[in-house]
């Protein structure tokens, strides 16, 4: 009756030997002994050499025999009560017979030392997100710490956190952690609850800038625009001065005309062009943080406000212009005054380089000022601008047709001869 038993403990999967070693322990058969104590000496599974003791000492005492073998599975531990081997074996037959349990990882097994060690780290690490207000990176850091290490579930630092992070308590939150559809539910509220939250935090923050500091900023970018031009007109006519001079260089009329013209320069002259192209440029900027907002809130559900976006915006070219005036001023020296254009094609590129920089900058800025990804804001950016020469397009069709309209009628009225 055993001999298909005996043989099923060679089997290679663990859990037919497992089957083999509760149905021997039930079998009331002393010839079932010896095979059990082969088991506990010599199966590689901790487990079932445990279970093999636990079959012996049951039908030890069922069958009233002390064989050696018997009694050298005696040795390996203290015996217990009938009835409470008996429970232990119906136990892990109940295991076996349950087949897939609703709850995952409660089948035991021997945990190694790694893994125990990377499932207090999972644990640690939902701890962080808890504390950050991220529990769905928590929940599924619980769930990576319990297929690790089922055990853990014992561990009192674990059933806190489990508590902390699901709001239930002891077994309650370990089951919740395991069940798949509730743990589902729960990521997709958790990340619903913590957009909602950091959109709430975003707005708070949009909402301190005011209008005076869009206002401070915008005065910076005019002044600096009107002071880098001034200061780029004086290099550039001193650069055409000296390079007059040069008769090496140029020849007389060149030098003519070159000082003619650096004669209808002067410091008004230089201010009212860096004024027009300061508030141009300062026109143009605005412009191009309404159309962003435009964009950021109704193509891609943004939340923000004008006023956060504008300050951001003047506030990232105040801080870059500085340096790019510098840049422009030496290539125009090192061309013009040095005779160097290897070295002024060497900034050229470099300010362009910087150039490249502001706009990435500028995609960073839009995606922090309406919450959303890096990706929305440079594609939000890049609509800004398309929509911006869209309209330009069109005023300049229309402004095109009114003068022309305009200019045809005044020579359709001009007498004939």
């Amino acid at each position: 009756m055993i001999d298909t038993y005996v043989r099923q403990l060679k089997s290679n999967d663990a859990g037919r030997r497992r089957e083999a070693i509760i149905a021997l322990g039930k079998s009331n058969d002393p010839a079932a002994l010896p095979p059990l104590a082969e088991v506990y000496k010599n199966d590689p599974e901790p487990a079932l050499r445990d279970l093999a003791l636990k079959a012996g000492r049951y039908l030890r005492q069922h069958t009233q025999q002390e064989p050696p073998v018997a009694q050298e599975i005696a040795a390996a531990a203290p015996s217990s009560a009938s009835s409470r081997l008996k429970e232990e074996l119906a136990s892990y037959e109940a295991e076996d017979a349950s087949g897939s349990s609703s709850i995952p990882l409660q089948r035991r097994r021997v945990v190694p030392q790694e893994d125990i060690d990377r499932s207090k780290s999972y644990v640690d690490e939902a701890l962080s997100h808890n504390m950050n207000g991220d529990n769905a990176r928590a929940l599924k850091a619980l769930r990576k710490a319990l297929e690790l290490n089922p055990d853990i579930k014992d561990d009192g630092f674990f059933v806190s956190v489990a508590g902390a992070v699901t709001g239930d308590t002891g077994q309650a939150a370990i089951n919740f952690i395991l069940d798949q559809k509730q743990a589902k539910e729960f990521v997709k509220e958790s990340k619903r609850q913590q957009k909602s939250v950091q959109t709430a935090m975003h707005l708070e923050t949009a909402e301190k800038s005011r209008w005076s500091g869009v206002t401070l900023e915008l005065a910076m970018f005019v002044l600096i625009n009107v002071l880098g031009t001034l200061i780029m007109f004086f290099v550039f006519t001193e650069s055409i001065s000296s390079l007059s001079a040069d008769s090496d260089m140029i020849s007389g009329r060149q030098a003519s005309e070159l000082r003619s013209m650096v004669a209808t320069f002067s410091l008004v002259t230089g201010l009212i062009v860096g004024l027009i192209s300061a508030v141009g440029s300062a026109v143009n900027l605005f412009l191009q943080g309404v159309a962003i907002h435009f964009v950021a809130t109704t193509l891609f559900g943004g939340k923000g406000t004008i006023r956060f976006m504008l300050d951001k915006l003047f506030g990232l070219y105040n801080k870059r212009l500085p340096l790019l005036y510098a840049l422009i001023i030496a290539s125009v020296w090192v061309t013009f005054g040095a005779g160097s254009p290897i070295f002024s094609a060497l900034i050229g590129f470099v300010t362009s380089l910087i150039g490249l920089q502001i706009l990435f900058k500028a995609s960073s800025l839009t995606s922090q000022a309406y919450n959303f990804s890096t990706g929305s804001g440079c594609l939000t950016n890049i609509l800004a601008f398309g929509f911006l020469g869209l309209i330009s397009m069109v005023i300049g069709y229309l402004l095109t047709n009114v003068f022309l309209g305009s200019f045809l009628s005044s020579m359709g009225n001009l007498p004939l001869s």
